[in-house]
């Protein structure tokens, strides 16, 4: 099994190659409506390998601690739902595996993922109340220059792991056993979106047998305008310009394509559709015979309503030759474009620009004052919460009357 993904910066086009990958018949497909980010999430899998790496007892601990809340919030999420219930449960196995040393233990960040009750830790104190004392009331034997005592600490599990090459092992069967519950087909294709991040794709690549990854970007002066005119994202620094030019730049100097990766346009796969899409299926080994549902998931003719907005929106002119200036590597030479696809665009209606209706909400949030209306709502809020449980159980109840 050949593992597929798509993935870009946000809003750069992604789907766009997971789109022409989901029209091969030998493709087992995961709607691109799930982002499966385990691997690279911010304390997944990749993090947590990194800290084994360096072998620190006290990060390990933690990071394995972070992995499992990781864990518990995504099986909670669309992960339950496509891996039919299992995740959380390979990941238990995974770490049982994995990680060689669990005890009893405690250090001052131990409970960091899962505070104590107030309960809890009221009974603690009290507990090292008794335990202080019978410690100071016995004979005390070691030398302790800073006159150190021991004290009581609540337990919790604590971990620590050093040996990458059984961690990188284990995790590789952790992965490829939850990629085989994504095939549920058992095709020679499986394609996950977001799966692996655009920078350094690479470091990821001992966690599965064969992967290949697109990244898709687009020209950064359409990205600019779309942001600020249409989805104001706010993972987008657009708001300033010179802020939106240096993350553009530092983010795509950050890329390294390698083996196994591949770097298009969104553009590209519009305006030069037949060279791009034949690059895409030498890169990922697929055959054109398998292409069965051609066109019906990638259309070029309407994507190309999202392209050449900085032709359209002339009010931008300014900001948008700062842009061609400052960032000239990364923009779309549209001269290798299809000609033919080039129509003459039309003026577009004016729209309200959508950053500025946030900047406005911004300001309201920052002014807004705990109001009587505001406390008012909140209580509606919390009677609902209370009553909703209630209610369903009523309305169970009458349904079984009737």
């Amino acid at each position: 099994m050949t593992i597929l993904t798509s993935t870009g910066y946000g809003c750069s086009g992604s789907s766009a190659a997971t789109d022409f990958f989901s029209e091969f018949n030998n493709v087992q497909v995961v709607p691109n409506s799930f982002e499966c980010t385990f691997l690279h999430e911010t304390d997944g899998l990749y993090d947590l390998e990194k800290a084994v790496e360096e072998g620190h007892r006290l990060k390990v601990d933690l990071a394995v601690k972070r992995f499992i809340a990781l864990s518990k919030d995504f099986q909670k999420s669309k992960h339950a739902v496509y891996f039919d219930g299992h995740f959380l449960e390979y990941t238990y196995q995974f770490l049982e595996k994995a990680i060689g040393c669990k005890w009893n233990g405690w250090w001052h960040r131990a409970f960091e993922t899962s505070p104590l009750s107030k309960k809890q830790t009221l009974v603690a104190e009290i507990t090292a109340k008794k335990y202080d004392a019978r410690v100071k009331s016995s004979s005390y034997a070691l030398f302790e220059n800073d006159s150190w005592m021991p004290s009581y600490l609540p337990p919790v599990d604590q971990y620590y792991e050093c040996d990458l090459e059984n961690f990188r092992k284990e995790a590789k069967t952790y992965v490829m056993s939850l990629m085989n519950l994504l095939n549920k087909e058992n095709k020679d294709f499986l394609l996950v979106d977001q799966l692996l991040p655009p920078i350094h794709a690479d470091h990821y690549f001992h966690y599965f047998d064969s992967i290949k990854v697109v990244v898709v970007d687009r020209d950064p002066r359409d990205y600019y305008l779309c942001n600020n005119l249409f989805w104001v994202s706010r993972f987008i620094p657009t708001e300033d310009l010179s802020t939106y030019i240096s993350w553009y730049k530092k983010t795509r100097e950050a890329t390294v394509e390698s083996q196994g990766v591949k770097r298009v346009y969104l553009e590209e796969l519009i305006y030069n559709y037949e060279k791009t899409t034949a690059d895409l299926r030498a890169f990922a080994g697929l055959k054109e015979i398998n292409q069965t549902e051609k066109g019906e998931h990638l259309v070029p003719e309407k994507s190309r309503r999202n392209t050449r907005l900085f032709e359209k929106y002339t009010d931008y002119k300014e900001d948008v030759e700062t842009i061609a200036c400052q960032l000239s590597p990364w923009l779309y030479d549209y001269s290798t474009a299809d000609s033919s696809l080039m129509e003459k665009l039309n003026s577009p209606v004016e729209i309200p620009r959508a950053m500025d209706i946030l900047l406005e909400c911004d300001e309201y949030y920052r002014k807004q004052k705990i109001s009587l209306s505001l406390l008012i709502l909140a209580f509606k809020k919390k009677i609902y919460k209370i009553l909703r449980p209630v209610y369903r159980k009523v309305k169970k109840i009458c349904q079984n009357i009737r």
